[in-house]
């Protein structure tokens, strides 16, 4: 199944090894010259009812984690709060700390 963003074709390559038929965003596919600022706003962008694909395929959490973030998204917590952590997490992983607080900075300072 390929989920449509923003109306066009978002959704692209298989993920390996993870027995799952799901996709991950093309955006993510080319974190290393994907701008960070950019990758952090598309993962806020991303329609709530995928935030549980991404916190399972998209970040470096372990178990707990992502199950403790899905808890907390399924006892009603607002989703924004959410996919600030997801966005930080998935800049991190490829950006590091540093860009990935400059990152959150700049969503901030853009869109809220």
């Amino acid at each position: 199944m390929v989920e449509r963003i923003h109306g066009k074709d978002e959704v692209s390559g298989s993920i390996p090894d993870c027995g799952s038929k799901r996709k991950i965003p093309t955006f993510l596919r080319r974190r290393p010259t994907e701008n960070p600022n950019d990758v952090y706003g598309k993962t806020m962008s991303i329609p709530d009812s995928l935030l549980d694909d991404y916190i399972k395929l998209a970040t470096d959490m372990n178990d707990a984690e992502r199950q403790e973030l899905i808890k907390r998204l399924r006892d009603g917590e607002n989703p924004m709060t959410i996919k600030k952590i997801v966005a930080y997490n998935i800049v991190k992983q490829y950006n590091g700390e540093d860009i990935a607080g400059e990152s959150e900075a700049f969503f901030r300072q853009q869109v809220q």
